[in-house]
């Protein structure tokens, strides 16, 4: 959507604002739906950000080599977690896809709440697409192909849902056709 451009400190988004600031108060009608306000900006407002916290990808810039990035997923909360820049096709939301593809399965903790989970990228996918193995699925990403079913591989948290082969219903730790974990 085409916005009018704003001079500073207005914004529409956190990237009309400096590193460290948020965009605040901004309301934008989506593209897809009919509203009955018109489109206002909001304010930039500097925050004391937590260390390895972000609202957008420079508030990452540490001056090292290593590249970084502003990642944001469903346990973020106020902020993103700035993470090491990944290959293309990986993901730690679903800004770092491309060709409309979205982020399934990257998980990680907040930046200023340890949870215990491992940092794991996820993958730039079509949102339509259906996973191999190996692929996420379920809570964490899509649907499997015909014949694979979505199991959670390893039974302890911070694992996330993936697609695998199905395991011999005969088997009394097998249900649904997924090895169930004690």
């Amino acid at each position: 959507k085409c916005l009018k451009e704003v001079k500073y400190p207005s914004c529409w988004s956190h990237n009309n604002c400096q590193a460290g600031e948020q965009c605040q108060g901004a309301d934008v009608c989506p593209c897809d739906a009919d509203c009955d306000m018109e489109d206002s900006p909001g304010t930039c407002v500097g925050s004391e950000l937590p260390q390895g916290c972000c609202y957008q990808d420079e508030d990452c810039d540490q001056g090292t080599d290593a590249a970084y990035v502003c990642g944001w997923n469903e346990m973020s909360g106020e902020w993103g977690r700035c993470m090491w820049l990944l290959d293309p096709g990986q993901c730690w939301d679903s800004s770092d896809c491309t060709d409309g593809k979205v982020c399934n399965g990257a998980a990680y903790c907040p930046c200023d709440a340890p949870c215990g989970m491992a940092d794991m990228p996820g993958k730039c996918m079509d949102p339509n697409q259906a996973g191999d193995i190996g692929d996420p699925c379920g809570q964490d990403g899509g649907d499997c192909k015909q014949g694979l079913v979505c199991c959670y591989p390893c039974g302890i948290q911070g694992c996330i849902f993936e697609c695998s082969e199905p395991c011999d219903a005969s088997e009394p730790w097998c249900e649904g056709g997924c090895p169930m974990y004690a």
